[in-house]
């Protein structure tokens, strides 16, 4: 992690972030990330936040992450998404996504020239159909989830759930399954997507993948008065949101996961599995002895 900032919001450096408890391991075993909610700011100041990206970079695999709790509420804008390098070339995939009070959670593909999302094979709703990144205010091609349980508090509330993206060359999926639903080959740690059934978000018709999409760093972040979606009016959330930013009592929120899992391409999937460290800290058991890793991969073979 490095120090940068973005909006209403300063992305600290990971030992900032350790040295203040903004992400840390607790004692259930969980990944916590979350923002500074306990200082009071001057106006125009940015709140600190955490954003975490993984050294390694990816084209194509399964990605899965269970997650039991996401930050939500007016002024607060989370997200787990992938990204190539030089933006918008290489291509954006959005994959968990959600601002302010928003109820779906919003799938959302940006490409460096044209490309469009049809409407078919998947079951969420379309929202904007063009891809390229500078069109519509950098809309992209976004496809909303159905289910009021897919982001915000009913989401919090039921436990959470998985969202699992597949990139292959023919396209790119995506699904969402509440907490109650969770494939049992997911549990199993040996997915069989095909079994899935309709994923959530598909884009393939209409966007040649291998030509918009390569070399992705995954992201986790959380980041204030966010551009995605329903705007911070529009939501109806109270005065504006560089107020809301100066109280900490309104961010009273954290991000809590299990490890991002990685699977190569569904015909080799038995044969590897990678762990992404989200959240700059995670522990794994290393020849009986417990390691720390931060911001990179861990491969279990």
């Amino acid at each position: 992690m490095r120090i940068y900032d973005f909006l209403f919001n300063r992305y600290i450096s990971e030992e900032w972030a350790m040295a203040t408890n903004m992400t840390y391991v607790n004692s259930a075993g969980q990944a916590i990330m979350r923002v500074d909610n306990w200082s009071y700011l001057a106006p125009g100041q940015s709140r600190n936040s955490v954003r975490i990206e993984s050294n390694d970079v990816f084209n194509e695999g399964l990605f899965i992450l269970d997650i039991e709790a996401a930050p939500w509420g007016c002024g607060v804008w989370p997200a787990w998404w992938s990204v190539g390098p030089n933006w918008p070339a290489g291509g954006e995939i959005d994959i968990l996504e959600g601002v302010h009070d928003n109820v779906h959670n919003q799938v959302t593909f940006h490409t460096e020239d044209t490309s469009t999302a049809v409407a078919q094979n998947f079951t969420g709703g379309i929202s904007t159909t063009d891809c390229y990144a500078y069109a519509d205010s950098n809309s992209g091609c976004a496809v909303i989830d159905p289910s009021v349980a897919s982001y915000g508090t009913e989401f919090n509330t039921l436990g959470g759930g998985v969202f699992a993206m597949m990139w292959l060359s023919d396209g790119i999926r995506v699904w969402f399954f509440h907490r109650s639903s969770i494939p049992q080959d997911i549990v199993d740690s040996s997915p069989k997507p095909s079994t899935w059934g309709t994923p959530t978000t598909y884009l393939g018709n209409g966007c040649d993948i291998p030509s918009h999409f390569s070399d992705h760093q995954l992201v986790f972040d959380i980041t204030f008065c966010g551009g995605a979606g329903t705007s911070y009016i529009d939501s109806g959330c109270p005065g504006t949101c560089s107020e809301r930013v100066q109280e900490p009592g309104n961010f009273a929120v954290s991000f809590f996961s299990s490890p991002v899992s990685l699977f190569l391409p569904p015909d080799i999937l038995p044969s590897h599995r990678v762990w992404i460290v989200a959240l700059s800290m995670a522990y794994r058991m290393h020849h009986g002895r417990s390691t720390m890793c931060t911001s990179s991969v861990v491969r279990v073979f």
